[in-house]
């Protein structure tokens, strides 16, 4: 049993939408089709609000954002959910992504309210598009954090 003002860490799947199909991922079938059985949706903010009992997870440092069936940058409300916990908590926000979606200036506006972001870049530019179908290898964008 645990207590909840014990919890350091969340890791959380904000969604099941994703721009890629890669062979190795269990949302879809090899690359191909998604899963009929998977339900495409995504976590609202007031959800996050809602779901966690924030004031009693005194203990809490992290909140990492990932995917084994979709993508965070895929839900629609990241921005909010991110902004809001940073303002609400003293966590280490951050996420893991395959990097294929968004404009330059969404990227900014996220860098500004996480911490650290890992992008899932597979292969080099002529194997790219084995491992992450869907997903540009022609992509070039800078955030310079100050």
């Amino acid at each position: 049993m645990y207590a909840v003002s014990e919890i350091k860490e969340i890791e959380w799947e904000l969604t099941t939408k994703c721009n890629a199909a890669c062979p190795q991922c269990p949302r879809n079938n090899y690359g191909g089709e998604t899963i009929s059985s998977l339900p495409i949706t995504s976590i609202t903010l007031e959800q996050v609000k809602n779901i966690i009992p924030w004031n009693d997870m005194t203990s809490l440092e992290f909140v990492y954002f990932c995917g084994t069936y979709g993508d965070p940058i895929a839900c629609p409300d990241l921005l909010g959910i991110a902004s809001w916990i940073k303002e609400n908590t003293n966590c280490t926000v951050a996420l893991h992504t395959n990097g294929g979606l968004q404009s330059p200036a969404y990227w900014k506006q996220l860098s500004k309210v996480t911490d650290w972001c890992a992008f899932g870049i597979d292969g080099l530019e002529d194997t790219n598009h084995l491992y992450r179908r869907n997903v540009k290898w022609n992509f070039k964008f800078e955030i310079r954090r100050t």
